[in-house]
Parts: C-alpha cells; structure tokens; sequence
C-alpha cells in the first residue's frame, strides 16, 4: 500500500510540470469535495426517485417553487459572504467568522420582511399553502445562510476533510426527514418545513462546534466585511437568475410543468455538481497567487482540455438518460428530450472557474460586470424563451446565456493580458 501511495505521489508531482499545478493540494483537497459532492447528488437523487414515486405532480411543483423562491429570498441575505470568509481566513484571519456571522444575522431582517410580504400577497389570494410557506421561509433563510459560513471558514483553512464529515451531521438527517414526510404526509408544506427545520438546528450546531474548537486566532481583516458586501450586491442577480426559471414555470405553466422540468434538469444539475468542487478548491490556493500567475494557471490549454471532456461527459449523458429515466423516474419520460439538451450545462464549470480566479485577485470592477450582465441576459432570454416557446424556450435561453457567461467572464479575466498557453 505504502509502495502504491509513494507512485501515485510521485507521478503527481511529475505532472506539476505540465499542469503548473499543485496536484497534490488538488487530489487531497478534491478528493474530500468530490466526495462530499457524490454523497449529496446521490442524497439529491434518491430524494427525486422517492418524489416521483410518493408526490402528485402538483405537490411536487409546488413544493419546487417554494424552494426556488426561498433561494431567491436568500439572495437578499449576505451571500457573498462565505466567499470573503474563505478568502480572509486562507490567508490567516480566522476572527473574521465571528463578525461575518453578527453581520448576516443582522442583515437578515431584509429577507425576512421579503418573505413576510410574500407571505401577505399569498394570503390575500386566499392561497394558504404559500401564504405559510413564505413565511417559513423569511423566518429560517436568513438563520441557515448566517449559520453555514461554519464551511467557508473550513475550506479558508483547506480542512476539507472535516467539512466533508461535517456536512454528513446536516445532510444525512436533511435527506431521511424528506424522504420520511414524503412517506407518512406528501404535502409542500410538511415538505418544506421539515427541511428548513434540519438545516437550521444542524449548522447552528456546527457553527457553534467550529467556532468552539477551530478558531485559532482573533485575527482580522478590515476589508474583509466589506467585500463580503460587495460579492453579496453581486451575488444577487446570479441568485434570482439561477432560479428564475422554476418561478417562471410556475406563473406561466403550472405546478405540473414546473415539476416535468424539475426532473428535466435534476440529474444534468447533479452530475455537473461532481465538477464544481474543482473552482471552490481552488479559490484558497488562487487567493495567494497574484493576478499574473492566476492567469497562468488558468491558461487557455487547460481550459480546451476541460471543454472537450465536458462536452464528451454531456454527450454520454444524452445516450444514457432515456434509460435512467425509465429505470429510475418511469412517470416522467416526457422529460427525457429536455434533459439530453440541459446536458449541456456540464460547461458551466468553465465559467465558475475565471469568475473564482476574479474572486480571488478581488477585482471587484469586473465582478460587478459580470454579475450583473450575465445573470441579465440570462433573465431575458428565459423569459422570452417560456413565453414564446414554453419548456423548450426555457431550457434553449439556458443554454445560450449559458455560453454568453463563459464568454463575459473569459474576457474580462484575460482582457489586460492574454491568456498563457501552458504547452
């Protein structure tokens, strides 16, 4: 075993010279990541199979939107601040948690009144469902979102060992109370609230628990709240855009539609999870790069490489998804053309790679640029694809904004100086 460990080691180190990479950080640090992020795709997927199984399409779509629209309320809590958190502590300002955490519970009046006015809308509709729905959610989201920052501050310090096996304290009981209420009452509101209710209570335990045993310094960095403000006003359209899509299926379609395209996209989106450990891994490692060498590292031979196996990954995905959906979501094969197409989101974690070097070298100009006209063009296409053209506009607009994003974030990274080629 020793033999086999020391080769793997050394063959690593030898790829360095041609990756310009620390492959040891990288295996260490993405192995735990990949591994947290298969156990919560195979969570997410065993929570969509009881779904299609236990919940009427109307409860399924409901309880979908009202999960899209707690996201959207969160976009107005502090989001951009478990960014900063992670940054700050990578570099030695472990005292930032406490302050960063006072901030987001007193920034959480704004969601809260968000959701509450939800809430009001919804009872004058004599909608009651929604009514107590959002309510729910402008009393827990501001509490999980402050809560959690327990994770930044783990991959600030690169310990991503423990946040793999802390993040197993929340999401294994999160997944067997879902999968419990959908058996004894397959109703949105039972849904949602035993939810929120596990979330809560488990990274308020492991914010408390990290904060006791982890900080080792009162260190601060005076720019670090801040910043976190900045990423959060960013943060804010990238958020509405990302779920704007379940909303307008909702108010356009219905709750029937909007769960067809729920499962439409629930294994395309979990399998491009499974990459996006890569760009938060990095983050820490970039943080102590200067803009040039961030650059290099992200040079345009890496990028064609990991463009060619992600498109090889969608492709595949294409072949294989009519026989998933037979075997494992059988009442919803209309699904299947739409989720060969949204395939193509594998991509996007070309894009979430040039926006975490900009995270990193805190060019806070650019990011501004991006998180405003991507999420916007992203927002408009959606919205003219389902009016005009129903599930296929919305998955079609995607797409497109999809590309636009990669495109923007490209330029902007690469704009002052080429990218290296790394050959």
């Amino acid at each position: 075993m020793r033999f086999l460990i020391d080769h793997i080691t050394s063959l690593l180190r030898w790829s360095e010279k041609y990756t310009k990479t620390d492959m040891i950080y990288l295996a260490g640090s993405g192995w735990w990541m990949a591994l947290g992020t298969i156990v919560l795709s195979f969570g997410s997927l065993i929570l969509y199979i009881v779904f299609a199984h236990t919940l009427p399409k109307e409860v399924y779509g409901t309880y979908q939107y009202l999960i899209s629209a707690g996201a959207i309320i969160g976009a107005f809590t502090l989001t951009g601040m478990n960014t900063a958190v992670a940054r700050a502590v990578a570099q030695g300002y472990e005292g930032v948690l406490h302050k960063a955490v006072r901030t987001q519970l007193l920034f959480g009046i704004i969601p809260f009144l968000i959701g509450a006015s939800g809430s009001l809308y919804y009872f004058i509709q004599n909608n009651t469902v929604l009514s107590v729905g959002f309510l729910l959610l402008g009393i827990f989201i501001p509490l999980i979102n402050a809560f959690n920052t327990y994770g930044a501050f783990l991959h600030g310090k690169k310990d991503f060992k423990r946040g793999f096996f802390y993040g197993l304290v929340w999401n294994l009981p999160y997944y067997a109370i879902l999968v419990g209420v959908s058996f004894i009452a397959p109703f949105a509101l039972a849904l949602l609230f035993g939810s929120l209710l596990v979330q809560a209570v488990a990274t308020g335990y492991l914010l408390n628990r990290v904060i006791r045993t982890c900080v080792n310094n009162n260190n601060h960095d005076k720019d670090a709240i801040e910043y976190g403000k900045h990423l959060s006003i960013m943060n804010l359209p990238t958020t509405v855009a990302t779920q704007i899509d379940a909303v307008l299926a909702f108010h356009f379609l219905g709750a029937a539609p909007l769960a067809l395209y729920s499962f439409a996209t629930a294994i395309p989106e979990r399998l491009s999870g499974l990459f996006k450990f890569i760009p938060t891994a990095a983050l820490p490692k970039l943080s102590e790069k200067n803009p040039e060498e961030i650059r290099a590292i992200l040079g345009k031979s890496r990028i064609w490489v990991a463009i060619f196996m992600l498109l090889f990954a969608a492709l595949g995905y294409a072949l294989i998804a009519p026989y998933l959906f037979m075997f494992l979501f059988p009442t919803y094969t209309d699904a299947v053309p739409f989720s060969q197409w949204y395939g193509l989101i594998f991509l996007t974690v070309i894009g979430n790679l040039f926006v975490t070097g900009l995270t990193a070298q805190r060019d806070i100009k650019d990011l501004y640029i991006y998180n405003v006209v991507s999420p916007s063009i992203q927002i408009l296409l959606q919205f003219v694809g389902i009016v005009f053209y129903g599930l296929w506009g919305l998955i079609v607009g995607r797409l497109i904004s999809m590309g636009f994003s990669i495109l923007l974030a490209s330029a902007l990274l690469f704009r002052k100086h080429g990218p290296q080629s790394n050959v």
